[in-house]
């Protein structure tokens, strides 16, 4: 199987009514895909795009959360020999969306008719009443011609039959683009940790496949998964492998906040085996165990990453959820890079990343690139057979490849002598909040919109087991503008869509004042001392 469309036709061949995606909100089940339905949907789905007229190649942006019409669109742009790109929007004025739709130069957005959907809301200015598609002329995104309405019809009050109705009553030939190559682009992955202008990290139908077929070694499982399907993370490469299972949250109508007591109902009643949670959930799942009668439920495995993890996280995660941990460090760009098995807390230490995944080598070097010895900390550097070393159409900064081909990761860690990673923090200003890794430019972009704001730098402060920080905004205000705190939060917060992603915003946590900051001979601000400034003053509140 050497390309996406192929393997879906396989697996709706050989099992094609097995329960491959089964989707849940509030009043339990929703919708369930067999891959029989998946690759039906997605043909017919694909066949339209082909009517519509977009050709092999085309970029088209798709701005749905987790939902059964995700997995289909998905599925059927790739089948049109078309370009999945992942969208979304924070920033109320949509800045952020635009500078995705021109960067990857979309030519059409797949965008579902709800009032929660951030992007709906950023482009309902442009729509026309309409059941299925529109042409369209957006003068900050030029390239999208078209957007393609998605509704659940009567269930949303509208007058259209559903997109999975409708598809299912289509007589339309299935359509499968007849050229399509393994070196073919399939999906432009958002760097998923990073808030801010996102990284496009481009995946080929034969990168894709290869790193399915690598899961594949293990059995086929029932997972739940809280992962964003457009991510690299929750993308569902399991399927592809061995027609795994998946149990996802329904949001395509914002519906899916169910409290975790229903949610781990649910994964029990499921028969699920395999549980993908970040840290932050798993404290959420804790934090209810701890406090009631614990759940005689417990997972065979749970698999987390994200960030930095601490050994009370896991031993926690032991004594409340599951037999057993895989602790996973992975990244957009590189996919898994090392994995480390937990049955008990005494196989756990904080910062603990495990061993290198097979094929993929890890080093960590010193500021000159020269690897230091076990024990010792510096920047960790990857190799890895399923890397991509690039970005979609996106100039960076800095190399972000050594001459010798290792990724520079932006983490800081250290090897054992059996060449056990740990990962402790990042090696620049990137602040480690939850699974965000906040870039501190967007932030200060937005904070120096506000009114009676000068300058602002924004700085992470360690807390909880030093393994994340809080975000703190230090601000530089213009002589009489002053604001108090909570105003300036206020503010700033009003600036991003109401209701957003808490998983995506860098919340602000905390706001200094400062009449001016640390600067070298050059005019840089010194965060590095800056931050320190911080932490003292935080310090001496304590002490009063």
């Amino acid at each position: 199987m050497e390309n996406i469309p192929s393997c879906l036709k396989h697996w709706a061949d050989t099992q094609p009514e097995k329960e491959a995606f089964v989707f849940f909100n509030e009043k339990g089940r929703t919708t369930v895909l067999t891959p029989k339905d998946v690759y039906n949907l997605a043909g017919r789905f694909a066949a339209q795009l082909r009517v519509m007229g977009f050709q092999k190649g085309e970029m088209i942006g798709n701005a749905m959360k987790n939902c059964p019409e995700r997995i289909v669109a998905d599925m059927g742009v790739m089948m049109a020999g078309c370009v999945v790109c992942n969208l979304q929007a924070l920033e109320k004025d949509g800045s952020d969306l635009w500078k995705t739709l021109q960067c990857n130069k979309s030519t059409g957005i797949i965008l579902p008719v709800h009032d929660s959907n951030h992007v709906y809301e950023v482009l309902q200015p442009y729509l026309q009443p309409a059941c299925t598609s529109i042409d369209v002329s957006l003068a900050n995104a030029p390239s999208v011609r078209k957007i393609l309405l998605i509704t659940r019809g009567i269930e949303d009050g509208g007058s259209c039959k559903s997109f999975i109705q409708n598809l299912r009553e289509d007589s339309s030939e299935i359509f499968v683009h007849p050229e399509i190559l393994p070196e073919d682009l399939a999906f432009i992955y958002p760097t998923s940790g990073t808030s801010g202008m996102s990284k496009q990290v481009p995946r080929t139908h034969d990168n894709i496949m290869r790193i399915a077929q690598d899961l594949g070694k293990s059995p086929p499982s029932k997972r739940y998964c809280q992962n964003q399907i457009g991510w690299l993370g929750g993308f569902p490469f399991t399927f592809l492998a061995n027609c795994s299972c998946t149990l996802i949250q329904d949001c395509f109508t914002g519906k899916a906040k169910i409290n975790v007591k229903e949610i781990w109902d649910l994964i029990e009643q499921e028969g699920c085996t395999v549980g993908f949670s970040f840290p932050p959930e798993l404290e959420r799942f804790i934090d209810y165990f701890k406090h009631n009668d614990p759940h005689r439920f417990r997972l065979p495995v749970i698999i987390t990453g994200g960030q930095p993890l601490s050994k009370r996280l896991i031993s926690e995660t032991l004594q409340y959820l599951s037999e057993g941990v895989v602790i996973s460090y992975a990244s957009t760009e590189m996919g898994i890079i090392t994995n480390s098995y937990v049955r008990s807390q005494d196989q756990m230490q904080d910062f603990q990343a495990g061993l290198p995944a097979p094929g993929v080598q890890v080093k960590v070097v010193d500021s000159n690139m020269e690897a230091v010895e076990p024990g010792q900390s510096g920047d960790v550097l990857v190799k890895s057979p399923f890397g991509v070393y690039h970005y979609y159409n996106q100039p960076v900064p800095k190399p972000t490849c050594t001459d010798d081909g290792y990724f520079i990761t932006g983490d800081r860690g250290w090897l054992t002598q059996d060449g056990v990673l740990y990962i402790t923090d990042r090696s620049d200003n990137v602040i480690i909040n939850g699974i965000v890794s906040v870039f501190p430019s967007w932030p200060e972009s937005v904070l120096t919109k506000i009114p009676g704001v000068a300058e602002a730098v924004v700085v992470g402060i360690p807390v909880k087991d030093d393994v994340v920080s809080k975000v703190c905004a230090c601000i530089v205000f213009h002589k009489g503008s002053e604001l108090p705190a909570a105003s300036l939060i206020s503010a700033y917060d009003e600036r991003f869509m109401s209701g957003a992603a808490d998983a995506f915003l860098p919340k602000l946590d905390h706001v200094e004042v400062f009449q001016s900051f640390p600067r070298t001979e050059t005019g840089k601000v010194k965060r590095k001392q800056l931050r320190q400034l911080v932490i003292d003053r935080l310090v001496q509140s304590l002490v009063k």
